[in-house]
């Protein structure tokens, strides 16, 4: 179900909007391949969708401990260096969190308190 919502979410983006995936468990990865994936964030294009989708339908897989608060810490830098390379300016910025089960994060709390400290 998850990759179908991803593919949902994929549909509506455009050309000037921003994307990419953080895929988690006991690590947190992102697409960093092709290149314009590089500084985490990348457009839209049809292009970048084509590739995305094809991460998300046949390389995302299940497995390991669901770390939430290392997925945000990837998310979060990726916005950042989105913001610093002035690809996130204009459109929308979507990151695609999947995953496969509940958070390990042995206090829950503390992802929250993550979430907020980033919003402030």
């Amino acid at each position: 179900k998850a990759k179908e919502a991803a593919q949902v979410v994929l549909a509506t983006m455009n050309p000037e909007d921003t994307f990419n995936v953080v895929e988690f468990d006991t690590f947190a990865s992102s697409l960093t391949v092709p290149s314009c994936f590089t500084n985490g964030m990348a457009r839209a294009t049809a292009q970048n969708m084509d590739r995305l989708d094809n991460y998300v339908v046949h390389d995302v897989a299940a497995g390991g401990f669901t770390y939430y608060q290392r997925a945000l810490t990837l998310a979060y830098q990726m916005l950042a260096n989105g913001q610093q390379s002035g690809i996130t300016s204009g459109g929308n910025r979507a990151i695609l969190f999947m995953t496969d089960g509940e958070p390990s994060d042995s206090n829950r709390n503390d992802i929250i308190n993550y979430i907020n400290s980033k919003s402030s």
